[in-house]
Order: structure tokens, then C-alpha cells, then sequence
């Protein structure tokens, strides 16, 4: 199933509702006019990461504090949207650069178990005979345990695979 927003509407849907619940009640009309922004019905919502919620909060959070201060500065608020678009533009990209590490990260992480598998093909253990010294019997024990390990074996594998030497 396609969602209908991108990433970036998704975004900046979460920004402009942090940022309107920040302005006082006599502003929010005035930002609404001068910076419209989509509705995106709750159920077509993005979950984000706290991670990336906390971004997107002080993105907002810059994004208030620009306009409140504009308008008790009387300044244009053409002006502050241009450098809250340019801040907002840096952001989005770091936030996209932040996302692509963490999709690396997560590849790297899921393929790389082991890069020789396969290469390697332990020697299997000696049969026991039964020898009842000590010594005898946690070496057998400890080539048993490290060709599992080699092998890759479950620890279930490892007490099936042992009893077959036996």
C-alpha cells in the first residue's frame, strides 16, 4: 500500500502542529495564513522514531520562536519565512542524512554475521570411547563445544550433534 504523503509532507505536518500549539491563541490565524500546511487524516499519520520527533520539535520550536519574534519586531514576515524555509531545508537534509546512516547501520548490522561462512570446514571431533578421566572428558567436551561454534549450531544442535560422538 503507497502512502499518499511523502516523508517530507510528513514531516512537515508534525513541525507546523508543534508549531501552531506553541503560538499563543492571538497569533495562530497569522501563521496559518502565511504558512498554510496539509492535514494528514490521523490514520495516514508517519510514526516517527523520539529520535526524529525530537528533531522535528526543535525544527518547530526554531520555527515559533522566528515568527513571534518577527511579528513583535513588526519585521516582514516574508523575510523570516525565507530564512524558516532555508532552516527548515537544512534540517530536512540532515534528517535524511541521519535516516540513510541509520539504514546503513541496520544493513551492516544484518549482513555482516560472519563473512567467512561458509569458508570454513572445522575438522569434526573425535568419537568418545569412554575414558572416565576428568581431564579426558572436558577436552572431548571443548573440541565438541568449538567445532558447534565453527559450525554454527544451535545449543540444542550442540547436545544432539555430542551425543552422536558418543
Amino acid at each position: 500500500m503507497n502512502d499518499p504523503f511523502t516523508s517530507e509532507q510528513q514531516q512537515e505536518f508534525v513541525v507546523q502542529e508543534f508549531v501552531t500549539r506553541q503560538l499563543p491563541e492571538q497569533t495562530r490565524a497569522a501563521y496559518r495564513a502565511h504558512f498554510p500546511h496539509i492535514i494528514i487524516p490521523e490514520n495516514e499519520r508517519t510514526q516517527f522514531t523520539a529520535q526524529q520527533m525530537e528533531m522535528l520539535q526543535e525544527r518547530a520550536n526554531g520555527l515559533a520562536q522566528g515568527f513571534l519574534r518577527s511579528v513583535a519586531q513588526g519585521q516582514p514576515q516574508q523575510q523570516q519565512a525565507t530564512q524558516d524555509t532555508q532552516l527548515l531545508s537544512t534540517m530536512q537534509a540532515m534528517l535524511i542524512q541521519i535516516q540513510k546512516q541509520q539504514e546503513e547501520i541496520k544493513d551492516l548490522r544484518e549482513n555482516s554475521s560472519r563473512p567467512y561462512r561458509n569458508k570454513i570446514r572445522p575438522v569434526q571431533p573425535d568419537l568418545f570411547y569412554g575414558v572416565r578421566s576428568s581431564s579426558v572428558v572436558e577436552a572431548w567436551l571443548h573440541t565438541v563445544d568449538k567445532y558447534g561454534d565453527c559450525a554454527e549450531l544451535e545449543d540444542e544442535e550442540h547436545v544432539t550433534y555430542a551425543s552422536t560422538l558418543l
